[in-house]
This record gives C-alpha cells, structure tokens and sequence, in this order.
C-alpha cells in the first residue's frame, strides 16, 4: 500500500470513528435504548434541561424511495427529530435484493435536500453488497463503516439474491438548512 492511501485510510477509519462515537455518547446521552424483541424498555421521562426527541417506534414505517437514480426502490426511514432544523440527518435503509443507492457525489455549493453538501457516514447494520467509493468497488457486510468525504463519488448496492441489506446513515451536512426531505 502507497503512504498516501496509507494515510487516507486511516484519515477516513478515525473520521468513521469519530462519528460512531458521536452518535454513541448521543444514545447514552439522552438515554436511547433499543426494542428487544416484542420488550419495550423504559425511557426515563424527559427533564427540562433534555434537549427534545422523537419517539416514533410504534409508527415505524419504511417509504420506497428512488434515491440518487438508483436500482429500483429501496426502503427509507427518514429520522425528523420533531422537524427541528440540525446540520445533521438520520436515514435507515433497508436495500432490497439487487436495489442500490445510486452512484452520486457531494460537493461544497450544492443546494437542495438530496444533493446537498453532505460527508457522509454508512454504518452496515446487516447483510452484504458492494459500495462504490470513487473508482473502487468494495465488499460491505454487516460491521462495517464507511466514510464518504465530500467531493468522492459513492453509492451502495444490495448483491444479495435474497436479503435485505440494512444500513444505518449519518449525513453531515457542511452548511446550515431548515428543509426536511420528500419521498421519491
């Protein structure tokens, strides 16, 4: 491996761990925990000094959306924390059987909700396919996390021929909006 891929990897495995880190201290911060099974677990009730969130579990829905152009449709869950404008966005994917995100880039001046100014972090929750990250095609699998930078075009495909392909997203976005997405 060349010093600068050396670099540029390890820059892109301490960002990704930066971000998982991020939204880690953020659960444990405002005590978010997961359904287990059918067992709902108990949130504490919410001071006044907790910033707010949404607790939408029960009407947790997956819209077909067409996102970047892609393969078909693939199942997203769009996180509005209450529709309060934040820098940040929260989707899941759920990536059918030979569906993709299609192959897009970011870049500083883009405007809009989709092509914004975004880095972007791909966190696979479960299953496998491949993502694209500029020229390369990689392998992705239930684990693994990926940072894709300003400016490098990327997308991700479901390979399997029969599961789903899981994925949670954390896009940041560089500049400050108040717009909230609509389906595709």
């Amino acid at each position: 491996m060349k010093d600068g891929e050396s670099q540029t990897r390890r820059a892109v495995l301490q960002t990704s761990l930066v971000a998982m880190a991020s939204v880690a201290a953020f659960q444990k911060a405002h005590a978010m925990v997961p359904i287990v099974g059918d067992r709902k677990k108990t949130l504490p009730v919410a001071g006044p000094s907790w910033p707010s969130y949404t607790m939408d579990r029960e009407e947790y829905q997956l819209e077909d959306w067409v996102v970047h152009h892609g393969e078909g449709k693939i199942g997203v869950k769009y996180f509005e924390f209450a529709k309060s404008p934040a820098p940040n966005l929260l989707f899941t994917y759920v990536i059918y059987p030979g569906c993709s995100e299609g192959t897009h880039v970011h870049n500083f001046g883009d405007e809009g909700f989709e092509m914004g100014p975004y880095d972007e972090y791909y966190y696979i929750l479960e299953g496998c396919g491949v993502m694209t990250l500029g020229d390369k095609i990689i392998p992705v699998t239930a684990g693994d996390h990926i940072h894709t930078p300003l400016g490098l075009h990327h997308g991700i495909k479901n390979t399997h021929t029969s599961k789903n392909l899981k994925v949670f997203l954390l896009a940041v976005d560089r500049t400050t909006r108040t717009e909230t997405p609509t389906s595709g």
